[in-house]
């Protein structure tokens, strides 16, 4: 995958939702809006990634686990997802489901809790 292409394709969906408020006006231009934003979709959904994590934590006086998920998009050619730290930040086990359906178990790389990022 095009780390280059897919940081574009984020950007892109990022300005066109900024474009959301000018589709309630007049009905002039939402065709091509509509069009713009399916082909962002289009482009960014391989890069999608559903993410579950299993996560450990103490509860009276013994050790309790628990199943969380989340999203996050594959940043890197080496498959690196970028996610949010309070998703995977904790967890003792993470798997990622691709677009293709496919399961695979991931590790965590880094984490900052305070601008609540994970790779």
């Amino acid at each position: 995958m095009n780390t280059r292409k897919t940081a574009i394709s984020l950007l892109v969906l990022a300005l066109l939702s900024l474009l959301i408020p000018a589709g309630c006006g007049p009905a002039g231009n939402q065709g091509s809006v509509r069009l713009a934003v399916d082909k962002a979709v289009k482009d960014i959904y391989p890069s999608l990634v559903r993410i579950h994590v299993v996560v450990q934590s103490p509860g009276s006086g013994r050790l309790m686990k628990f199943q969380a998920s989340g999203s996050g998009a594959i940043i890197s050619d080496e498959g690196h997802v970028l996610t949010n730290h309070h998703v995977a930040g904790n967890a003792t086990r993470i798997f990622c489901r691709l677009s293709s359906r496919k399961l695979v178990e991931a590790r965590l790389v880094g984490t900052d809790a305070m601008t609540d990022l994970a790779v």
